[in-house]
């Protein structure tokens, strides 16, 4: 779509008048931020579980590949 697309766009969900869409008049919003928050938070507990699950782990313990995986 065109530049002359974006314009059609704007005047039909408009009041009418011709509204110029580009980084000065579009912006994320409300939703936008809402979702950026809840994604860090769940990234912060993702952090935390996993740091959890590694403190478990004893610092002696062998490594070995697992069971289902062919060595190479």
């Amino acid at each position: 779509m065109g530049g002359s697309g974006l314009l059609a766009i704007g005047v039909l969900l408009g009041d009418g008048k011709a509204t110029v869409l580009n980084d000065d008049t579009v912006s994320p919003g409300l939703i936008g931020t809402a979702v950026v928050f809840v994604l860090g938070v769940a990234v912060i507990f993702l952090l935390r579980s996993f740091l959890k699950q590694v403190r478990k782990v004893p610092p002696d313990a062998p490594v070995t590949p697992e069971s289902g995986s062919a060595a190479p």
